[in-house]
Formats: structure tokens, C-alpha cells, sequence
């Protein structure tokens, strides 16, 4: 979220920092590559993409189009952009 503080039910857009999908095996498809253009469209900087059975791979917006800023080694990801974290995915 951008606007630190912010209560409500439903964030508009402008107002997400990350979205992030964990990928379900009933909707790969919607998760994979609708989410991400949809998400892209609306302008949102980040977006987080967990497989369940493969890496977890943060993306960047860039002119319009998601690129690849930071994937997990040995069920860790970590980045520093849009903050420093480290996302622990072996539990």
C-alpha cells in the first residue's frame, strides 16, 4: 500500500505498492498471466508471483511490461526493492 495508514475493504490501484499471487492449481492461467497484465494495466510497481511447485519471482513495472527483479534460491527470496525482505517458502 502507498498511503500508509489507509482503511478500507477495497484499494483502488493506485494505492498498491506489490500485489502478490500464490499460483492455484485450479486458476494457472488467471495467476500466471491475466493477473499480471491486469495488474500491469493498473499501474501497480510490483508484482509477486509464489509457485506452488516451482520459484517465487518478484517483478518490477517497467515501461508498462513486468520484468524480472528478484527470483527464490533454495525456497528463499529476498530483494531489496520495494523494500529489503527476505521471504522465507519452505514452510
Amino acid at each position: 500500500m502507498t498511503t500508509p495508514g489507509l482503511e478500507v475493504v477495497y484499494y483502488q490501484a493506485q494505492d498498491l505498492l506489490i500485489a502478490a499471487e500464490i499460483v492455484s492449481p485450479s486458476s494457472r492461467v488467471q495467476d500466471r498471466v491475466l493477473k499480471r497484465q491486469l495488474y500491469a494495466e493498473a499501474g501497480v510497481p510490483f508484482y509477486l508471483l509464489v509457485e506452488t511447485d516451482g520459484p517465487a519471482v518478484l517483478f518490477e513495472l517497467a515501461d508498462g511490461e513486468y520484468r524480472e527483479s528478484a527470483r527464490s534460491e533454495g525456497g528463499k527470496l529476498t530483494f531489496t526493492e520495494p523494500f529489503a525482505a527476505t521471504l522465507d517458502l519452505t514452510r
